[in-house]
């Protein structure tokens, strides 16, 4: 016969729940110092990892070195490519190089920055990202052209690679966050289309790849400069402001809307980029205010100037209050 005794039961139950509580603790400190102790020794890899590379630099062989692992992150990004010509030092958070040419992928530059000045996330390059929190051009060129398959080449230079490796969904593999920019011309050289340049750009900008496999995407603001259209009868823009957007991923894949003067009348150029069976076509618009003198007959002088070279890839148009 078995005598139960109630509160002896509660008592050995008790003790029990009180050990597993105990075991639990002491597992739970474990596994805390465990994660502790791996996060520690990541971070002295990291660390240990970027003193080498800033020890590196700081001879010319070492620089070299660097520029070439610069190539070499961009590349592995975009199916484009990407050359330093100089890496003039290297800091902490900082990275200064000249002559850095953006390539499209038949060889031929979209991008080529004269001086280069940027902050770096170290942790996310050794992670093959390239993450720009804020960067400086001064100097350089930006050509907006088809290439050799009559493709515009800002989409196959920065189109993002094939997602694989070590990216995950949804992540960008590069990203400009704030590019400060001065002195930069851009050059429209499209056949078909009148030449367009537009000199000593001064704006900010913001390009990225969404994620891998994506093609880029630009937005410029508060954009300053001289445009030089060369019809027949040539004319300048003087821009006091205004906004370029790119977005490779879509068939509309630019609009601009610039503010100034031409000729002391108030001007506003709108254009339009969409592409149409991998083609290009572009529809601009000139909007005239306080027209006087030479300009009241603008509209007639410059879409008779401009049809002379108008494609079906091209129209243009003036507008006069």
């Amino acid at each position: 016969m078995r005598i139960r005794l109630p509160f002896f039961s509660r008592l050995s139950n008790a003790a029990t729940s009180a050990k597993d509580r105990v075991t639990g603790a002491k597992k739970t400190h474990r596994l805390r110092n465990w994660l502790i102790g791996i996060a520690s020794v990541l971070g002295v890899i990291v660390l240990v990892a970027t003193s080498g590379i800033l020890w590196l630099t700081k001879t010319d062989a070492g620089r070299a070195k660097f520029a070439r692992l610069f190539e070499k992150v961009i590349g592995t990004q975009i199916r484009g490519s990407m050359t330093v010509g100089r890496v003039v030092n290297v800091e902490w958070d900082n990275v200064h190089a000249t002559e850095v040419v953006f390539r499209a992928a038949d060889g031929q530059e979209v991008i080529h920055a004269d001086d280069l000045q940027m902050d770096l996330q170290w942790f996310q390059m050794l992670r093959a990202h390239f993450i720009v929190p804020y960067a400086k051009i001064r100097g350089g060129r930006v050509f907006v052209r088809n290439d050799r398959q009559g493709k515009l080449a800002l989409d196959t230079a920065f189109r993002g690679k094939t997602a694989g490796g070590q990216q995950e969904e949804g992540e960008s593999p590069i990203d400009f966050q704030n590019l400060d920019i001065a002195g930069v011309d851009l050059l429209v050289r499209m056949e078909g289309v009148p030449d367009v340049t537009m000199h000593n750009i001064r704006t900010n900008m913001h390009m990225w790849v969404p994620n891998p496999g994506a093609p880029a995407r630009f937005d410029m603001t508060r954009l300053r400069a001289n445009i030089d259209i060369q019809t027949p009868i040539p004319f300048t823009i003087r821009t006091s402001g205004g906004q370029i957007q790119y977005d490779g991923g879509s068939s509309r894949r630019a609009n601009v809307d610039l503010r100034g003067e031409v000729s002391g009348a108030e001007a506003r150029l709108t254009t339009r980029v969409v592409v149409r069976r991998d083609e290009p076509h572009i529809k601009t618009t000139l909007h005239l205010q306080n027209v006087g003198g030479w300009l009241a007959n603008a509209p007639l002088i410059l879409q008779a100037s401009v049809a002379n070279i108008a494609t079906d890839a091209f129209e243009f148009s003036v507008e006069m209050d």
